[in-house]
This record gives C-alpha cells, sequence and structure tokens, in this order.
C-alpha cells in the first residue's frame, strides 16, 4: 500500500524525493487498537483498514435489518385489513348501483307502455272503418288463437316449475355458502389455538416468573378476540338476511313484470296479425304491378341493347379500317426512308470515286 501511494505522490503529484520518503517513514510499521463498549481489543498492523470495527458494524445491520422486517411485517399485516374494509364497502356499493339501475329499466317500461297506449288509440279510429273487411278474417283468425292460448298455458306451466326448481337451487347453495363460511371460522379458531399454545411453551422455556403475567394477558386477549367474531358473525347474519330479502323482491318483480309483458305480447300479435294480411294484399297488388312495368322495361333495355351493339360493330369495323390504313402509311413512310438512305449513299460513293 505505501509503495503504490509514493509512486503515485512522484509521478503524478510531482513530489520531491524527500517529502516520499517522510510520508513512508510515517506509514511504515504501524499498529492500531479498538476501544468499544469498555472494551480494548489486540494491537495488530495497520494493512488495508480496519477489520475488528466493520465486524461490529456489520452485527449492528443485521439487528436493524431484523427491526426493520419486523415492522414491515406489521404493516403488511395492516394492509390487508385496510383492503378487507375496502371490499366490503365496493361491494354495498355495487349493490346499491344495482337497484338504481332496476329502477331506471322500470321507469323506462312505464314510459313505453305509455306511448303504446298512445299509438293503440290513433289506431282505434282506423280500425273502426277496417273492421267490415277483417270480419271474415277474423273466424279463422280466432281459430289460431285458441291454439296459441293453449301453447302460452304449456309453456307458463312449465315456466312456473322451472321458477320453483331455480329457487331450490339457490336455497341449497346459500345452506352449502353458510356450512363453509362455519368451517372456516373452525379453521382459523384452530389454528388460532395452535399458535397460542405454541407461543405459550416458548414463553415458559424463557421465563419462568412471567408466565402468569402473559398467561392474564392471553386470557384477556383471547376474551377480546371472541367478542370480535361474535360481532362478526352477527354482520354477515344481518347482511345474510338483508341479501334474502332483496332476491325474493326481486323475483316477485320479475314475475309482475313477465305477466305484463305476456298480455303486451299477445295483445301485439294479434295486432301484427291483422296488420300483415292487410300487408299482403297491398304487397300482392304492388307486385303485379310492378312485375307489368319490369316486362315493359326488359322489352325497351333489349331494343336499346340490340341499338348498341350494332353501333359497337360499326365503331370497330371503322377502328379496324384506321388501323389498317395508319399501317400502310407507316409501310410508305418506310420504304421512302430506306430509298433516300441508298440515294445518299450512292451519292457520297460517287463523290468518293471523283
Amino acid at each position: 500500500m505505501t509503495w503504490r501511494l509514493c509512486s503515485k505522490l512522484e509521478t503524478q503529484f510531482n513530489f520531491s524525493s524527500g517529502a516520499v520518503r517522510l510520508i513512508s517513514s510515517y506509514l511504515a510499521e504501524r499498529k492500531q487498537t479498538v476501544f468499544y463498549c469498555d472494551r480494548r481489543f489486540s494491537i495488530a498492523d495497520v494493512t488495508s483498514g480496519v477489520k475488528k470495527i466493520n465486524k461490529i458494524n456489520k452485527i449492528n445491520k443485521i439487528n436493524k435489518i431484523n427491526k426493520i422486517n419486523k415492522i414491515n411485517k406489521i404493516n403488511k399485516i395492516n394492509k390487508i385489513n385496510k383492503i378487507n374494509k375496502i371490499n366490503k364497502i365496493n361491494k354495498i356499493n355495487k349493490i346499491n348501483k344495482i337497484n338504481k339501475i332496476n329502477k331506471i329499466n322500470k321507469i323506462n317500461k312505464i314510459n313505453k307502455i305509455n306511448k303504446i297506449n298512445k299509438i293503440n288509440k290513433i289506431n282505434k279510429i282506423n280500425k273502426i272503418n277496417k273492421i267490415n273487411k277483417i270480419n271474415k278474417i277474423n273466424k279463422i283468425n280466432k281459430i289460431n288463437k285458441i291454439n296459441k292460448i293453449n301453447k302460452i298455458n304449456k309453456i307458463n306451466k312449465i315456466n312456473k316449475i322451472n321458477k320453483i326448481n331455480k329457487i331450490n337451487k339457490i336455497n341449497k347453495i346459500n345452506k352449502i355458502n353458510k356450512i363453509n363460511k362455519i368451517n372456516k371460522i373452525n379453521k382459523i379458531n384452530k389454528i388460532n389455538k395452535i399458535n397460542k399454545i405454541n407461543k405459550i411453551n416458548k414463553i415458559n422455556k424463557i421465563n419462568k416468573i412471567n408466565k402468569i403475567n402473559k398467561i392474564n394477558k392471553i386470557n384477556k386477549i383471547n376474551k377480546i378476540n371472541k367478542i370480535n367474531k361474535i360481532n362478526k358473525i352477527n354482520k354477515i347474519n344481518k347482511i345474510n338476511k338483508i341479501n334474502k330479502i332483496n332476491k325474493i323482491n326481486k323475483i316477485n318483480k320479475i314475475n309482475k313484470i313477465n305477466k305484463i309483458n305476456k298480455i303486451n305480447k299477445i295483445n301485439k300479435i294479434n295486432k301484427i296479425n291483422k296488420i300483415n294480411k292487410i300487408n299482403k294484399i297491398n304487397k300482392i297488388n304492388k307486385i303485379n304491378k310492378i312485375n307489368k312495368i319490369n316486362k315493359i322495361n326488359k322489352i325497351n333495355k333489349i331494343n336499346k341493347i340490340n341499338k348498341i351493339n350494332k353501333i359497337n360493330k360499326i365503331n370497330k369495323i371503322n377502328k379496324i379500317n384506321k388501323i389498317n390504313k395508319i399501317n400502310k402509311i407507316n409501310k410508305i413512310n418506310k420504304i421512302n426512308k430506306i430509298y433516300s438512305q441508298l440515294q445518299w449513299s450512292a451519292v457520297n460513293d460517287n463523290s468518293a470515286s471523283v
């Protein structure tokens, strides 16, 4: 170490040889000791740094790291608890949003029904004039209606049975969920008991005198935990009751809406059948008129196409004649160029011979 320092001082910093020797004599054969916590370490030669102080610093770092890890564990547990509270609040907010959406949908349905009623009043005035024409058609429609009503009744019976089955399935699932929650609580209680027993055994090994005080503290903590568990279970039960009531209300509302929709569908189907028959007759008349017009248009198109084909043939013949004339002119021009070149070559030959 010393010779490296001395060589750098001489070469890079331009120290004199006497100054370099003075510094080397100061650094050569040096020794040191360390006092720490009223303790003196042995004397050692100085080579490239202090080793024992580094060991002590390492021990202090390890202790600091352990304290930081404990604090981080506590912070993680607190974060998890906060996240659980936030999730509960979000669930309640979602339920409220769904209820608002359902109310808005009901209002929209009522508005639609009112619009349909207004349209129906206007249609009734028009129907009075058409009733005489439609009476004959209604006889046939009545038979169809009776058959449709029978089909609808069968479908309604099937739907009722399906609804009952769905409700039974939902009740079974709720029972299973309750049992699973109880099992989870029991597992958590078992794990907590095992952890407590292990803690008590460690405490017995370390301090026999502090056993009584620690056991009393543990009992107090257990009482508080039991009270908290009971409160949590009561809250869960209240939430489940509210959910059941909401489900029942939803089912009742859905049933009412379905009945109204079925009645509206039947009325719409009847109206649509009447309108469709009238529209069919009008369409047939329109189609006949359109067919006549189309036949006339086809004949006119065929005549136009024949005229265009004749004109195109004449144009093609004219184009071919023009192309032939141009080719003939080009051939004549080429022959004239060759003839003029031959004449110039002959003139040049004669001049050369002269």
